[in-house]
């Protein structure tokens, strides 16, 4: 470290390294991306298939299939820091991918409305624990100063599969196979 006087300021100077990042911080990375990728996919993917959903289940609480996801996506935010702090980061994140896949795998098999909405509302809680998880691992690897580069990358992410999901969603949805939405994510 180097200081140089220049008058009335002291500038110092880091000349220390950048962080080293190793084949497991990429890794981390990558996974915590596709993680976050998949559950902005479900989100929208699904909102374009709606209409088809509602009319092969036979329902009208089509409001509820997206409502249970927003719903329960929101009430288990603020938990997910203390699961974090509690258990750990990784058990934690295994948890809410689990617990999202769980809530895919019933959207997919589901016989009825009540069916696809306790699945929707099951994988919120997954899809919103995983914004959240992505997020404070984010955090714990990358120095306050190099964050915003790293967020912006989830947020392209996250707007990448957004775009993506409807399209997909459409695509699935003429071809009668609109259950794929939510198999895509278990596979």
């Amino acid at each position: 470290m180097t200081s140089t006087d220049t008058g009335d300021s002291v500038k110092t100077i880091s000349l220390a390294p950048k962080h080293k990042r190793d084949y497991r911080f990429k890794y981390v990375l990558i996974c915590l991306c596709f993680t976050l990728f998949l559950s902005a996919l479900e989100f929208t993917a699904v909102s374009t298939a709606l209409p088809t959903i509602v009319l092969d289940l036979k329902g009208s609480e089509f409001i509820w299939v997206t409502s249970a996801y927003g719903l329960t996506s929101v009430a288990v935010i603020p938990l997910i820091g203390g699961l974090a702090e509690m258990f750990g980061r990784k058990p934690t994140t295994l948890l809410v991918i689990l617990c999202f896949a769980v809530g895919s795998a019933v959207c997919g098999g589901a016989q009825n409305m009540t069916m696809l909405i306790t699945g929707r509302a099951i994988q919120g809680l997954g899809g919103g624990a995983i914004v959240v998880i992505t997020n404070i691992i984010l955090a714990d690897m990358i120095p306050l100063d190099e964050r915003g580069g790293y967020g912006g990358l989830f947020s392209l992410t996250w707007c990448l599969a957004a775009a993506l999901g409807a399209l997909i969603g459409g695509v699935l949805t003429q071809t009668g196979q609109w259950r794929w939405l939510f198999c895509k994510t278990i596979d």
